[in-house]
């Protein structure tokens, strides 16, 4: 998903106002279609900071997107924050951080997702589907993030992982094979320093990539609540040393993904039920931001409404939010999510099918902090996704296979 033309880098304030020079590594739009009780479901995890309002019906007006026949879908960022921007009409993303608008930009980007899907569908074969929870160990956790709100808080280092394996019928060589996988993990993807300019997946880029060389197939990163996390170790925020992190942290989330899928494997079953369901409900009010004379304009440019999903399979649930949701407050939707539902295991994937900004705790709101100031909606955002999350979910498990 490289751009073929030079666009201003997304992730950084202040970085949008230069353009992109050069690749580190390569980008993509990776996607997984699955098809079971005459329904098929899209699933996209795409290398950018953030999926704005607009991009999923500039993908869904495009021819490829209807080859695919896929009837519901969920597009994720892996909020990689040396990846283009020039993708969101909002002047608020445009001078803090994403670059000015470009439509030739969207409509690339929109061509590009399609035509994942598309491809995607046209490679469909039987499959038994597995999947697995774990949690990254303190050691190698200490690697990976650390809270950069309240650094004597543990991250959420849980791990979910969706595998769908080739059926015997491949063949004595390909049978059990990965056809693809979905792993989800809370990760801030900020270890290039944004003055040299690179194209890159970050860390997410790096696991995936290692997950297909050894594996197979193709790996789909989601990512899950992150808004309070740093990447790397406490300590590394310096430049000096960026390249080794990034390919240190990509080695470590591999080499638990793949713990993961070899623990999966074992229980795979052939055909899991299937259900989907999608509600655009409305924001609570928004909130000025606190900048001088302006922050009242800012606020008035996030939505005033936003799309929620929830995605099951078999007793796996998906809830895919739009924000950037701290900690406390996914492990909260996520506890109240598997109560209500019933499930087997919930797993919260954000950054999902547009953006809508920040999303802390009520405690957070209390203490104070980092961040606070780019929410566009308050404390009140807490009651508003604990509320509705997990009556989506509950919703969702109680629908008949193929809903």
């Amino acid at each position: 998903m490289d751009p073929p033309f030079p666009v201003p880098m997304a992730g950084y304030v202040g970085a949008s106002w230069f353009l992109l020079r050069s690749e580190r590594d390569p980008l993509y739009a990776r996607a997984l279609v699955i098809e079971a009780d005459g329904a098929r479901v899209g699933l996209v995890s795409v290398d950018r900071v953030l999926v704005p309002p607009g991009l999923r019906a500039a993908v869904e007006a495009r021819e490829e997107f209807h080859r695919s026949g896929v009837r519901e879908w969920i597009l994720g960022a892996t909020h990689a924050h040396t990846a283009p921007g020039a993708h969101a009409d909002n002047i608020t993303a445009e001078l803090f951080g994403a670059g000015f608008y470009d439509p030739l930009v969207v409509d690339d980007l929109a061509r590009r997702i399609a035509e994942s899907l598309a491809s995607a569908a046209a490679a469909l074969e039987p499959c038994r589907f597995a999947r697995a929870a774990g949690e990254i160990g303190p050691t190698a956790g200490r690697l990976v993030s650390f809270n950069r709100r309240a650094p004597s808080i543990p991250p959420d280092r849980a791990m979910d992982l969706a595998l769908f394996l080739r059926e015997p019928a491949a063949g004595p060589a390909a049978a059990g094979s990965p056809i693809a996988l979905w792993y989800s993990f809370g990760a801030h993807p900020t270890l290039i320093p944004f003055y040299l300019r690179r194209t890159s997946g970050d860390y997410p880029g790096a696991t995936s990539r290692r997950l297909e060389r050894s594996l197979g197939g193709v790996a789909l990163f989601a990512n899950r609540a992150s808004a309070d996390l740093a990447a790397g170790a406490p300590g590394d925020e310096a430049a000096v040393g960026w390249e080794e992190r990034l390919e240190r942290i990509g080695r470590v989330l591999a080499s638990e993904i793949e713990s993961l899928a070899a623990r999966a494997a074992a229980s795979a079953e052939a055909e899991p039920d299937m259900a989907f369901v999608r509600a655009r409900v409305r924001l609570p009010p928004r909130r000025p931001w606190p900048v001088p004379f302006v922050g009242r304009s800012i606020a008035e440019q996030y939505p005033e409404d936003a799309l929620l999903q929830c995605f099951r399979l078999g007793d796996l649930v998906i809830l895919a939010a739009p924000a950037e949701i701290d900690a406390a407050l996914g492990a909260r939707i996520c506890a109240a999510a598997l109560s209500r539902s019933g499930a087997g295991r919930v797993a919260l994937w954000t950054l999902a099918d547009e953006y809508i900004g920040y999303a802390f705790s009520e405690s957070a709101f209390a203490e104070g902090g980092k961040g606070l100031h780019l929410a566009a909606y308050g404390p009140e955002l807490d009651g508003w996704m604990l509320e509705r999350l997990p009556f989506l979910a509950a919703v969702c498990a109680a629908l008949r296979p193929g809903a």
